[in-house]
């Protein structure tokens, strides 16, 4: 954070927030002395009014500037004099921080290509766990809404099929994956252009640049013929240790990396498309680009389910930030903070129990 902030507030225990004028995740009152557990549920478990409820405050997200939050925007990563902080909707922050989490790590001037901040080590899964809670707490501040909660999808029963991607629930795509007119999603766009322009920060249409609509096809590559099963969650569960050396996309028999789909469920061992990436490529469209997946509210109900298998492996291990590892990868140790989380939160906070942060998983199907 200093390279953009001089100095940050530190809150006294149960006070948050970057002006430290909230409550941390599982307390709510005015002064915080009240205990809170909030429930997500996968989306099928909602009523048709509930879900769209959900849909409509995503919808104001999408639209309602943000009055706390800017985001960055730079022509040249090199050039400071470039950096310019801009305006943009509640939805579009939470999709910038991780397209900007997601960039080539500059260091000394030159560009890291072979990880991230959000990805390919320890801090994807705790990364991705802090993002949701960010994105969450947002739209409960701009709807007023404390118990709002993000539901999640669980694909591991759906085979060769999006069983929520019809219009009923997050659209359907027409022969060229845009969603259809009669989508409620059918409207929207990224807020920073999809193509990789490693020396530059969120290029937006008043840079020049296409801002790409939703999109998606799922099931349209026959090499992707379906989605991860139940077999898959549970052999992915298996795996005791949260993550092994060398802590990358080659770290074997890591219930991280497995859950990242980098290896096969079931030996932890053998390269294999799987569970995250799977899913994401048998999406297509915007869910299959690095860049711009934050900008389809799918990535946000697909990576609660992450979460959920996560929290899942959590409590019957028992985990701890203790088993957070140190791996040397840039912003990913236990003790750095989480890229670009304001105020600062360290990555190995987020390896505990969800009701820490004031949530908890529905069993689904009952």
């Amino acid at each position: 954070p200093h390279e953009y902030f001089d100095s940050v507030c530190v809150c006294k225990h149960p006070y948050d927030g970057f002006d430290c004028g909230e409550c941390v995740g599982n307390r709510t009152g005015e002064q915080c002395e009240k205990n809170k557990k909030l429930i997500r549920r996968e989306i099928r478990e909602l009523s048709p009014k509930e879900r769209l409820k959900v849909f409509s405050y995503l919808s104001l997200a999408k639209m309602k500037k943000s009055a706390r939050f800017r985001i960055l925007s730079a022509g040249n990563r090199y050039d400071r004099a470039s950096f310019r902080f801009l305006e943009a909707s509640v939805f579009d922050v939470g999709a910038w921080v991780r397209y900007y989490a997601y960039k080539p790590i500059l260091q000394n001037n030159i560009f890291n290509y072979s990880t991230t901040f959000a990805t390919r080590g320890p801090a994807f899964l705790t990364w991705h766990r802090w993002h949701l809670a960010f994105i969450e707490r947002e739209i409960q501040v701009i709807t007023g809404d404390d118990n709002f909660t993000i539901p999640y999808y669980d694909w591991s029963r759906d085979g060769k099929h999006c069983e929520i991607c019809t219009d009923e629930f997050m659209g359907k795509s027409d022969s060229q994956g845009v969603l259809t007119s009669s989508s409620y999603f059918a409207n929207w766009k990224s807020i920073c252009s999809g193509y990789y322009f490693e020396y530059k920060y969120c290029p937006v249409a008043e840079d020049g640049c296409k801002m790409e609509p939703l999109q998606r096809s799922p099931g349209a590559d026959p090499g992707i013929p379906r989605l991860p099963t139940v077999k898959d969650v549970e052999d992915t569960i298996q795996w005791g240790s949260y993550d092994t050396p060398p802590y990358d996309t080659r770290a074997n028999k890591s219930f991280r990396n497995v859950l990242e789909g980098f290896k096969s469920p079931s030996d932890g061992v053998t390269g294999k498309l799987s569970m995250d990436s799977l899913v994401r490529s048998f999406m297509g469209g915007s869910m299959s680009q690095d860049t711009v997946c934050g900008a389809d509210p799918l990535f946000l109900f697909h990576h609660a389910y992450i979460d959920k298998i996560f929290e899942t492996w959590i409590q019957k291990r028992g985990a701890t930030s203790a088993m957070y590892p140190t791996s040397g990868i840039p912003g990913q140790d236990p003790e750095e903070n989480i890229v670009p989380s304001m105020p600062p939160k360290k990555n190995k906070v987020f390896l505990n129990k969800a009701e820490q942060f004031g949530y908890t998983y529905s069993k689904y199907p009952q």
